[in-house]
């Protein structure tokens, strides 16, 4: 509109008419606007469906420490436990069989996602499937937990280090416990964090683990990094400038062994 019709136009100063009467006078939205798909003033929508994994591996995956994981799992379970029997919880600090029973847990929780046909053979008391990448470590099911089976039963060793308990290959928790230990063996080479890792788990794929968490820890990075060259710096002019004669510039280091010196200077 031109300004001079703009000023005259009643719908600009007043707004329509139907507004001034009753609503249920107004006009009606049309059941169908009428709009065909090969309109070009209509927008294509895209719908885009977010699964979000379950609490459980959203807690495993927050965390960075692996006793940071034990400790925060160990204090849901004993929520867990106080609300069943109605309050009467124990209370105090987490004991070490409190430790290790949330540390059991969380390894059930993550066998379970990666071997769950293995685990429920060996349930059944049947043999793990031969196309199974496992097969190979003879597995026993000891109060849940898969381990390795081995020709150390009769030895007098540890539990733990007789029949380590299997880890998936690639999963963050098998990352956080070798990182743990490559912590706790101050940053050593991959052979002996494997060493220790040994006394208690078997992580499927663990040298390869083991290499990378050395290759990005930031200590090791430092500790192994290549040293430093200097760069000279260009010569004075004095140097390299052939026309001035000898014994024009001449330096005297006139701090020497004074003391050794007899006679005047």
């Amino acid at each position: 509109m031109r300004a001079m019709e703009l000023i005259k136009s009643d719908l600009w100063l007043s707004g329509p008419e139907f507004l001034k009467q009753d609503e249920s006078e107004w006009p009606q939205y049309p059941a169908a606007l009428g709009i065909s798909e090969g309109d070009p003033e209509l927008k294509a929508v895209s719908t885009v469906s977010i699964k979000r994994d379950c609490s459980v591996s959203y807690l495993i995956n927050h965390f960075s420490s692996w006793p940071k994981l034990i400790k925060v799992v160990a204090w849901i379970l004993r929520w867990k436990r106080i609300v069943k029997s109605k309050g009467k919880g124990v209370a105090g600090p987490i004991s070490v069989e409190k430790w290790k029973g949330a540390e059991i847990s969380i390894v059930k929780y993550i066998q379970q996602q990666s071997y769950a046909a293995e685990v429920q053979s060996l349930r059944n008391g049947q043999q793990v499937n031969l196309n199974s990448p496992l097969v190979k470590f003879d597995q026993i099911l000891v109060e849940g937990v898969m381990r390795v089976g081995s020709r150390l039963r009769n030895s007098q060793i540890n539990e733990d280090a007789k029949h380590q308990i299997i880890l998936p290959k690639g999963h963050h928790v098998t990352t956080l416990i070798v990182r743990h230990y490559h912590i706790c063996t101050g940053h050593c080479g991959t052979n002996y964090t494997l060493s220790e890792i040994r006394q208690g788990f078997w992580p499927i794929g663990g040298r390869a683990t083991a290499k990378a968490t050395s290759r990005n820890s930031v200590d090791c990075r430092e500790r192994h990094a290549r040293p430093p060259n200097q760069k000279m710096a260009d010569l004075p002019i004095d140097r390299v400038t052939p026309a001035l004669p000898p014994f024009t510039c001449v330096g005297v280091d006139c701090f020497g062994s004074l003391s050794k010196m007899e006679g005047p200077c």
